[in-house]
């Protein structure tokens, strides 16, 4: 009885130690790199909305206390002073924002390099373009780059405009509500994003494709009340 069962349990422990046969390790591997091919696509998209997310905040942050500064140096009347229908005032308006980017640098927006003309998802329609007088001024100082992050600044459309890109017009996708973000300063002197956050003024946040003329404006709005945006922008 006693024998019988030491040669069971050295049976056994032969049977356990047995190495895995080359077979069973290129399954175990196929099936690994089947996973992986599955699974990393996503993890690595999450990564990239994270990081917009980060950039985006810091980005806003920047803006909100220039734009704070800007107003108390200019009597609390930012708008009386720097706004002209046609940007008429463009070039003074420009200096003195950009005055406020300590240690960076200002640079000329060329013709050639004109960035933002797409914003909704595979289209080639010009929609909601960002207008010569933010985007393309040769020979004027129009935009500035902060820590990668470029900032521009017009008055257009009964308003200040103030726009940021938050990796900077050299790194894509340049999209209106993905990297590139609108706010407007009206006459009340307050930073707004003026736009609804709806469908029509967003399509990227509600996972649609679409050649409305305000698509993606109104992604400034979504960005900055819905935390999770970033997680849901489909682009």
């Amino acid at each position: 009885m006693g024998a019988g069962t030491g040669s069971f349990s050295a049976a056994t422990q032969k049977k356990q130690q047995r190495g895995f046969t080359l077979a069973e390790v290129l399954i175990t591997l196929g099936i690994i790199g089947v996973i992986a091919a599955m699974t990393l696509p996503t993890i690595i998209q999450n990564h990239k909305k994270a990081v917009l997310k980060t950039r985006f905040d810091k980005a806003h942050s920047i803006l909100r206390q220039v734009v704070e500064r800007f107003e108390y140096d200019s009597g609390g009347d930012l708008y009386g002073l720097y706004y002209y229908p046609y940007d008429e005032n463009g070039e003074q308006l420009r200096r003195a924002f950009f005055s406020y980017f300590k240690g960076t640098k200002n640079e000329d927006i060329l013709a050639e390099i004109k960035p933002y003309y797409t914003s909704a998802k595979n289209s080639t329609q010009s929609i909601h373009y960002c207008p010569a007088s933010c985007c393309v001024n040769t020979g004027k100082k129009s935009y500035i780059v902060a820590d990668g992050i470029m900032f521009l600044a017009c008055a257009r459309d009964n308003s200040i405009n103030f726009v940021f890109d938050i990796n900077g017009n050299s790194i894509g996708p340049n999209k209106w509500g993905v990297d590139l973000f609108d706010f407007d300063l009206g006459s009340d002197n307050k930073l707004d994003t003026n736009y609804a956050c709806t469908q029509s003024n967003c399509g990227t946040y509600f996972g649609i494709r679409t050649t409305h003329v305000n698509d993606g404006i109104g992604c400034t709005t979504c960005a900055v009340q819905d935390p999770n945006y970033f997680k849901q922008i489909d682009y």
